[in-house]
């Protein structure tokens, strides 16, 4: 039975999240099984709300790498690309308070919405919503792009202007400085080459 390119990308992104969600689980074990031991005094759900919340920021950049990943076809770049905007990410969320200017960034950084409303204290907060919105819009990029993707890297990856079907003409100079006309590729295919796998 031919299996669909959606549920390629599904069956990813659902086996990303369990192994991640073993390794948040373990932690938030570890918290409750430790809070009276150590009086550390947390709140069960403050627990169970930063730990979540740690599950979502990974999978918004999971999501990420996969977009990037649907689009470049290159695991490396899309390993690194994702890794690059976690800590940029980081950064601006963790120096906002100091440099005015990073203050409207701070507001779309994944980390400001993890941290929102201290979890760890407060419990569940918008930011939880924000995460969980962030991953489901890269989880869609991922399906389309891969949809559009031609696996066997002969053509171009994506198909970005499906209905440019007709051939173009322009002028341009020849030697002689007289104007002549050619046919060109179509656009969609001279656009599609630019991201063509090599």
């Amino acid at each position: 039975v031919p299996v669909s390119r959606a549920s390629i990308v599904l069956q990813k992104a659902a086996s990303l999240a369990v192994l991640a969600l073993v390794i948040v689980a373990t932690m938030a074990a570890c918290l409750v099984v430790a809070n009276p031991v150590v009086g550390l005094g947390l709140p069960i759900e403050g627990v169970i709300a930063v730990t979540s919340g740690l599950w979502l920021l990974g999978l918004v950049f999971a999501g990420v790498a996969m977009v990037i990943g649907a689009f470049t076809g290159s695991p490396t770049i899309a390993g690194g690309v994702a890794a690059t905007l976690a800590i940029v990410a980081w950064f601006v969320n963790a120096f906002a308070s100091i440099f005015t200017w990073l203050e409207i960034p701070a507001k779309v950084s994944p980390f400001t919405w993890y941290l929102h409303g201290l979890p760890l204290i407060n419990g569940f907060s918008s930011g939880h919503l924000w995460l969980v919105v962030a991953t489901l819009a890269a989880l869609a990029g991922t399906v389309i792009l891969f949809k559009g993707r031609n696996i066997d890297g002969a053509g171009p990856v994506l198909c970005l202007l499906p209905l440019c079907d007709q051939p173009c003409t322009f002028q341009y100079p020849d030697v002689l400085g007289n104007g002549r006309q050619t046919h060109v590729k179509r656009l969609c295919e001279f656009v599609n080459g630019c991201f063509s796998l090599r």
